[in-house]
Parts: structure tokens; C-alpha cells; sequence
């Protein structure tokens, strides 16, 4: 059976044209660094369908402000594609809709 624990993947924000480094543990748990920023914590799921999995990535970070920072990600083992949103989460301001995305791709690191 297919899994991406214990890989690290090469990141690109097409939108930002910012890059950084996906990290993945044995567990839910791992870290992105983006290039010349500090590593941010991360928690992650996987799905697999066949060869396809459904990555997503929630930053630890972002649950304890009042907006969420998550990833969903389609790839292979090859790599794949996705979309980043940063945007309000807070029950308390339902009306605010204003987040902010980004086009991903994800290519493994060997």
C-alpha cells in the first residue's frame, strides 16, 4: 500500500512564485519550510485512491488565530497539484469571507 509518511517534498506557490520543503513523519505530524523562513509546524492526512492520494496539510499555527492555513493536495508518488487557502475561521465573524489562495505543486525530493 502506497504512503507518503516519512517523505519530503519540494513546494511551489505559483501565485507568490515562493518555494519551500514539506516534511512528513511516521505520524500526522511534520513541518514546512519555506525558503529562507523559519519551519512552521504542520499536522497532515492522506487518502489514497488506486495511485492517487489526497494530501491535506493544516498548519498548527493558524489554530490558534482567527483564520485557518490549510493545503489539499492531489498527487502520486511523482507529484501533483493543489491549492493553499489563509483565510477566517472564526465563528465569532462568520460574515468576514475574505481569504487569500494560492496554486500549489509538489514534486518529491529523492
Amino acid at each position: 500500500m502506497s504512503t507518503l509518511k516519512n517523505t519530503s517534498w519540494n513546494i511551489n506557490h505559483a501565485n507568490t512564485g515562493s518555494n519551500g520543503t514539506l516534511s512528513l513523519s511516521d505520524n500526522t505530524t511534520g513541518t514546512y519550510k519555506p525558503n529562507g523562513g523559519a519551519p512552521k509546524d504542520i499536522v497532515w492526512g492522506e487518502a489514497w485512491n488506486g495511485d492517487t492520494c489526497a494530501l491535506w496539510v493544516l498548519f498548527q499555527e493558524s489554530m490558534q488565530r482567527d483564520c485557518i492555513h490549510i493545503w489539499g493536495i492531489e498527487t502520486t508518488l511523482a507529484g501533483g497539484k493543489g491549492m493553499s487557502a489563509l483565510g477566517n475561521a472564526s465563528p465569532i465573524s462568520p460574515s468576514d469571507t475574505g481569504y487569500v489562495n494560492d496554486n500549489l505543486t509538489i514534486t518529491p525530493i529523492s
